[in-house]
This record gives structure tokens, C-alpha cells and sequence, in this order.
């Protein structure tokens, strides 16, 4: 025998090392290779990977009965098995839920260790364990809830039970408990036999869904005082409308009246003072067209949005027939343009106020040409002039109220044009921005809805 252990280990038969011999006492068997028995009963792997079950039995005569069984399906079965229980054991260590079963036929009620433990306990300060130790346990106003979805899965209406319950602690306060069940066992007229179920402690969870409600509780309460703060100053801001509106000109057109008059007599005042008369007639003119330009931001503002399809190039040729003799039909250059949706008359101030804005910054001494069109690669419509164009640095106050580019010059205008432009674009839903070079021209962008 020892011979054939000797042959058999030099042919490497049980490996490197003997790795393919797990038992211990097997191997100091085969390295020795003394006249020690080996045990009666060992497996050990062959080269080809299979597994053997070597048994062998003394005989009366000095001699041995060995047998070889090929268990390998039964071992890899079992190593198998090994690995699903490890890994559950895993997927049970990182969850950390508590276990528990119940045998309905013998209303036998079990739990484990983390079970008890979410609730403070130990399991045999629970014990006798029954049906009425969680039920004893439990809120009593989670019962009802708790009944009604155990009987719906019971009786097979769903596929398991799953409950957000309050359980009481040891110390005196509630745990909430996320309790997930199914029944895996039935008799065969389908009543419940055998039940399993998790407990997860969501207290933390439940705790910050209750202060994201308060919270959200708190923010609706801001956004309605808000709301009627925001109420209160636009009839505020009504109310200083009809003031600047009737209040306002009036007095301003009592002013710029009497200067003229008083300017009208030329020499007899001197000329000092029909200048001076005359400076006070152009200012009392130039803030009433600032009262008249704010109100009618106002209105923009203000005004409810009659959103219909809207064709901007016949709408632009409209608005530059309005414009004459500052601009003639030839001045304007439209490219096919797609339809948008939007409130047409407040569309029609939007190319209005830019037309103008090409008629009162072109370039000296020439007539203002201007190309409207779309860019479809930017899916935004431009209107390009070849006026003087403006400085980049200053493009962020483009469309501020207020802001003129152009100080130094003799452009008429309050610098609310553009700020007009820009909030209706924005109540359409759209963007504004512009790019242009001194003495070059600019190009207005602007973005809205296709029809």
C-alpha cells in the first residue's frame, strides 16, 4: 500500500504540495509513508477535478479493502450551497434586518436577535414568545391597518404583506418599523401554514419625511404671504399708474406750454432766457415721454398674453410701413421665418421698438438697412442693422430700464425701448441677447415659441 502512495505521489496524483488531499491526517499519512493507517473514511480531488470518497477497512489477515465512489455533484452541491448561505449571511449583515416566522398550525411565533434588539430587548426578556408579544408590542392604532393588509395576503389577494408600523421601545418611545412578510407554506385548500417576514427600524427615515413636510408646510405659508404681498404692491403699483397717468401730465403739459409761449417772444426776453425757456420746454417734453414709457412697461408687464400663431415677416413689413419716411419696404430684408406662438400685438412692439432702435442708430448721413431672420443651428430669429453699432463691455445694461449706449450723442430716446423688448420676450418664454462692433452694427437675438 505504502508503495502505491510513493508511486502515485511522485506522479503527482494528489497535486502540489498534496493540495488535492484536504484531510490533514490523510496527508501527514502520505508524507510519511510509515506504516500508520490512513483513516477509514476521506475525500481527495484527482487531477481532472473530480471529487472521490475513499473508503477503507482492515482486513483479519493484515490486508485492507479500499473503494472509490465519485461524489463530485454531491460536494459541488454542498460548496454551492456554502456560497448562497454566505451570501445571504452578506446581504443579511449589511441590511441588518430582524428575522422573524410563525407556524400558523401550531402558533408557534419565533424572532432573532436583531428582531428584539431594535426594540431594546434581549429575546428571552421577550420570551414566551408568542402571536400576542408583538401584538402587545405594537401601536394600538397601527392594529386595525396591520390586520386588514395580514388578512388581504392570507387570503392570496396579494403577492405579500408589507406595513410601516410604530412598535415600542424598552426605554418608553415609539421605533418605527418597516414589516415586510409571505406566506411560503399552504395546506392543500390554501390556508397559511408557515409565514417569514423582516423588520427594518425607519424611524430616521420617518423623522426627516416629517420635517420635509413641515418644512414644505412652512414654505407654502411664506409663498401665500409672499403672494399677498406681491398682490398688494401691484395695486400699489396701479395706483401710482393712475397717478403718473392723470397726476403727472398735467402739471408737465402746463409747464412746457407756458415756456413755449414765454420762448415764442425771442428777442423781447433776451436771448439767455429763450434759451433757458427753451431747455425747460425739451425737459418737460422729455420726462413726459418718460412717463409714457414707463406705463407702457406697466402695461407689458401687466397684461394677459392672447397666444395665437403668429407670421413675424408680414408683421415686420407692417411695422416698417408705420415707420416711414424713417424706413422705406426696401430698407427691411426678411428670410423665411417659422411661425411662432405668441400675443401679436405685443410681438408687434418687440419689432416696433427694434426697427427703431435700427433707424435711430444708423449710420450718419445713410439710410438704415436692415436683415430680419432665423438661425437654425440656434433656433433663434435676428435682426441685423448696419448702424454704429455699440462697445460689448457694456452689453450687460443693453436691455436695463433706463440705459442708454449712446450718451454723447443726439439719439432721441429714454433708454426704455429695449427693457420693453426684453420683459416681453420673457413672458413669452424666451431669451434676449445681442452681439455688435463699433461702427459695424448689431444684431438683436431673440428666441420664442414655434407655433
Amino acid at each position: 500500500m505504502n508503495r502505491s502512495c510513493s508511486s502515485r505521489k511522485e506522479r503527482g496524483d494528489f497535486g502540489p504540495d498534496l493540495s488535492l488531499v484536504g484531510d490533514s491526517e490523510v496527508r501527514s499519512y502520505i508524507e510519511r509513508n510509515d506504516n500508520m493507517w490512513v483513516p477509514e473514511l476521506y475525500l481527495r480531488r484527482t487531477r481532472q477535478g473530480r471529487v472521490l470518497e475513499i473508503r477503507s477497512r482492515k482486513l483479519g489477515g493484515g490486508g485492507m479493502v479500499r473503494t472509490y465512489s465519485d461524489v463530485t455533484s454531491y460536494v459541488h452541491a454542498q460548496e454551492q450551497l456554502t456560497e448562497e448561505r454566505q451570501r445571504l449571511s452578506w446581504v443579511l449583515e449589511a441590511t441588518r434586518p430582524g428575522i422573524w416566522e410563525f407556524d400558523h398550525r401550531n402558533q408557534v411565533f419565533k424572532i432573532d436577535d436583531r428582531w428584539a434588539g431594535m426594540l431594546g430587548y434581549a429575546v428571552c426578556e421577550l420570551e414566551p414568545l408568542s402571536e400576542d408579544t408583538w401584538r402587545r408590542l405594537t401601536h394600538p392604532d397601527d392594529l386595525p391597518r396591520i390586520d386588514a393588509a395580514l388578512r388581504r395576503h392570507i387570503a392570496g389577494e396579494t403577492s405579500y404583506y408589507e406595513c410601516d408600523i410604530r412598535m415600542r421601545h424598552k426605554l418608553g418611545h415609539w421605533v418605527w418599523i418597516n414589516d415586510r412578510a409571505r406566506v411560503h407554506r399552504r395546506d392543500p385548500d390554501g390556508m397559511a401554514l408557515y409565514m417569514s417576514g423582516t423588520h427594518i427600524d425607519i424611524t430616521e427615515r420617518v423623522l426627516a419625511q416629517e420635517q420635509v413636510k413641515a418644512l414644505n408646510a412652512t414654505l407654502e405659508q411664506r409663498v401665500r404671504e409672499r403672494t399677498a404681498a406681491l398682490e398688494r404692491s401691484m395695486r400699489d403699483m396701479e395706483t401710482i399708474s393712475y397717478s403718473i397717468a392723470h397726476d403727472l401730465r398735467a402739471p408737465l403739459r402746463a409747464v412746457n406750454g407756458f415756456a413755449s409761449l414765454i420762448a415764442e417772444q425771442g428777442e423781447a426776453i433776451g436771448p439767455v432766457n429763450h434759451e433757458m425757456f427753451l431747455r425747460i420746454s425739451r425737459a418737460s417734453r422729455n420726462m413726459g415721454q418718460m412717463i409714457t414709457d414707463m406705463l407702457e412697461l406697466l402695461r407689458v408687464v401687466r397684461v394677459d398674453l392672447n397666444t395665437v400663431p403668429v407670421d413675424l415677416a408680414p408683421l415686420a413689413r407692417r411695422v416698417a410701413d408705420s415707420l416711414a419716411p424713417g424706413m422705406q419696404p426696401s430698407d427691411l430684408e426678411c428670410g423665411p421665418l417659422p411661425p411662432v406662438m405668441g400675443d401679436a400685438t405685443l410681438l408687434h412692439q418687440v419689432l416696433s421698438n427694434l426697427l427703431d432702435n435700427a433707424i435711430k442708430y444708423a449710420q450718419p448721413g445713410t439710410r438704415p438697412t436692415v436683415e430680419l431672420g432665423y438661425d437654425a443651428v440656434k433656433a433663434a430669429y435676428y435682426l441685423k442693422d448696419g448702424g454704429i453699432g455699440f462697445d460689448m463691455s457694456r452689453a450687460g445694461k443693453l436691455f436695463g430700464l433706463f440705459q442708454r449706449m449712446h450718451l454723447a450723442t443726439n439719439v432721441p430716446g429714454t433708454g426704455v425701448g429695449l427693457a420693453i423688448v426684453a420683459r416681453i420676450i420673457e413672458r413669452h418664454g424666451g431669451r434676449i441677447w445681442a452681439e455688435s462692433t463699433p461702427g459695424q452694427g448689431s444684431t438683436f437675438w431673440w428666441t420664442l415659441p414655434a407655433a
